[in-house]
């Protein structure tokens, strides 16, 4: 069967799915990869950490847990932004995998990883989904970096200038 979807957006698709099958089976809990589900994604993430933070997981990162949650955030991003999977091979662990969207990449790997390992409760899921935190430059900004550029050099231009003479 021919879809256009990458080896790695299958993966990470399945890995969402898992999550959607474990929040069902074990915990009793629906999601359907919208926004509105994210109050019980964070409910889920809490109950990973305070498992996390117990002796018996002291030292250990949950990397399954982190993978699997990660490719359910990453998909709500995908299907909200407009989105697809990227994998970059240089990076590893929770920077691996992003969602490329019209306005940039996110990592939804390490929002889950910053919620489960040291239980960052500030890591705003829902503004990461609406504003991933790696802005593309737009034209506008290209612009005024070019100016700043072309400034930058003129003065020191100048100050090596003042210097010969």
């Amino acid at each position: 069967m021919v879809t256009g979807e990458s080896e790695i957006e299958l993966n990470l698709k399945q890995l969402a799915e898992q999550a959607v099958l474990i929040a069902h089976d074990d915990y009793g809990v629906d999601l359907d990869y919208t926004m509105e589900s994210l109050p019980t994604l964070y409910k889920l993430l809490e109950r990973a950490h305070i498992l996390k933070s117990s002796p018996a997981y002291e030292g250990i990162v949950p990397n399954r847990t982190i993978q699997i949650w990660g490719a359910y955030l990453g998909e709500i991003v995908r299907r909200s932004r407009g989105g697809s999977w990227k994998e970059n091979p240089a990076a590893n662990g929770i920077r691996r995998y992003s969602v490329y969207t019209p306005t940039g990449n996110i990592y939804p790997m390490e929002q889950i990883y910053l919620r489960v390992v040291p239980g960052i409760q500030t890591s705003n899921l829902r503004a990461a989904v609406k504003e991933p935190p790696t802005m593309k430059a737009t034209a506008d900004h290209q612009l005024v970096l070019l100016v700043a550029t072309v400034g930058l050099l003129t003065i020191v231009a100048g100050t090596l200038w003042l210097f010969i003479q």
